[in-house]
């Protein structure tokens, strides 16, 4: 269901692009595909049939609508290519890379552990059981028509819990709920392989409660502690790298980064957020079985792009090659370079790139407008990034 459902928002989404390219005036054009990130999470093991878990039989239906996903994908590139002149630059780039989730780590349970962190124990164990209940009756009916079983059985928003799986913001207030934050000094809130730890710092957190004298050596006190985080079933380190937020962001909203940055495991484990009774867990259907790498794709064609050539970029040096590209001026505090090597010589010692100094009075004095916040959260929530 899950791939069906994503071909058919492809086909959608492919159809409004080239409806737009035909028929709208533009000088840039993007479009984001999904649904590659959410097989790759979900089903990685049928991508990789080598970490493919025991127990569990490989089904050949979803594995061809897998790879018939990937030739749609191929097609709509194609057609999109086919509506370019012989100056336009087609990027096809990810912002990561894919690859087997190993394990999970739930790294509010190490906090739990290590005593950073303080739950509500009875909260938490009705959270728990109120999940498990839900999950339990959802996969219950999962074989059977579910929309005409909720117009027999339930109404209301007991119907409506039947019907979808527990959302994220769902977990989420569980979560915050299920915490004790007048005893809670650091917490994690977010799932990716690259997580942050937060201090739960007296007058900037809603209930702070670590004294700002104490930031320091208690961050200190958490980083160490991470350096010495081995996984109990290979003995070996889980922290790939950690660090305080100023030593890798810069600029006005370096504030608003979690106070430490981790990376678990070269990005082969992912952080979980959400309470569990353990540490490390292994990766299961729910949460699937692919999680992000740092390494991605980015594949330039047409106008001045050299054939055959080969470089290494990073995300941070796309943004300044397509101003490069479309002949605008690069802000100087911009982060990344524009990508001159992927272009022929005889176009860029003709064009040498332009800088123009960042006036970054309106991000000091507080960031976006309200009118500009709340257009950059219709867009995102457009891309799907907001619900």
């Amino acid at each position: 269901e899950l791939v069906s459902d994503l071909r058919y928002c492809h086909k959608q989404r492919g159809r409004a692009a080239l409806y737009l390219m035909e028929n709208k005036p533009w000088d840039f054009f993007m479009i984001v595909f999904t649904g590659t990130d959410r097989i790759q999470h979900s089903l990685w093991n049928y991508l990789d049939p080598r970490g493919f878990p025991e127990g569990l039989k490989m089904d050949p239906s979803v594995e061809e609508d897998i790879y018939q996903y990937y030739r749609d994908l191929d097609q709509t590139i194609g057609q999109i290519q086919g509506h370019l002149t012989s100056d336009d630059v087609l990027l096809i780039v990810s912002d990561h890379g894919f690859g087997a989730m190993e394990k999970k780590v739930h790294m509010n349970k190490w906090l739990e552990v290590e005593g950073y962190l303080r739950v509500k124990r009875g909260r938490y164990l009705y959270s728990s059981f109120k999940e498990k209940t839900w999950r339990g009756l959802r996969k219950a009916v999962a074989g059977v028509d579910r929309w005409k079983l909720r117009r027999k059985l339930v109404t209301g928003a007991g119907a409506r819990a039947l019907a979808k799986p527990v959302g994220l913001e769902d977990r989420l207030t569980q979560f915050y709920r299920c915490v004790d934050w007048t005893k809670t000094r650091a917490f994690v809130s977010a799932i990716t392989e690259q997580t942050g730890i937060y201090i739960n710092l007296e007058g900037r957190s809603p209930l702070g409660i670590v004294p700002v004298e104490q930031y320091e050596p208690l961050r200190d006190e958490i980083i160490e502690r991470l350096k010495n985080l081995r996984d109990p079933e290979t003995n070996e380190p889980v922290i790939t790298s950690v660090m305080k937020r100023e030593e890798y962001y810069s600029g006005p909203f370096t504030k608003c980064a979690p106070d430490i940055l981790i990376t678990i495991k070269d990005c082969e484990y992912r952080s979980d957020m959400f309470l569990s009774n353990s540490v490390f867990e292994a990766p299961n259907r729910e949460f699937g079985w692919g999680c992000h790498r740092m390494e991605g794709i980015f594949v330039a064609h047409g106008g001045p792009v050299k054939q055959g050539n080969q470089s290494h970029l990073s995300v941070y040096d796309i943004c300044p090659t397509v101003l490069y590209l479309m002949g605008l001026p690069i802000p100087d505090d911009v982060d990344g370079r524009a990508a001159l090597d992927i272009l022929e010589d005889s176009f860029t010692l003709n064009r040498p790139p332009e800088y123009v100094h960042a006036d970054r009075s309106r991000a000091e004095s507080g960031g976006l407008s309200t009118e500009d916040e709340n257009e950059l959260r219709e867009r995102l929530r457009g891309l799907g990034y907001l619900s």
